[in-house]
């Protein structure tokens, strides 16, 4: 196995960690996991893309449905 080279010429470009935290704070999950899925996608790395996506859909419809629960059960009393 040969060591990584410190020279990132012939890397594609990636979005940044920086850029990924700010569009998940100021759009959601849903904007982060669309851009780390990117940089996957970007670096061939197709099972982690499919994680990430997979991942990103299962947190957004777990946090859906309990806002859901909490809005249905606020409204019964």
């Amino acid at each position: 196995m040969s060591e990584p080279t410190k020279d990132n010429q012939d890397l594609p470009p990636l979005y940044s960690l920086a850029s990924v935290g700010v569009a998940t704070f100021l759009g959601s999950i849903l904007a982060g996991g669309y851009m780390i899925t990117s940089n996957y996608l970007a670096l061939g790395e197709r099972q982690a893309a499919k994680i990430v996506a997979l991942g990103t859909t299962l947190i957004i419809l777990i946090w859906l449905v309990i806002s859901l629960q909490t809005v249905y059960y606020t409204h019964l009393r």
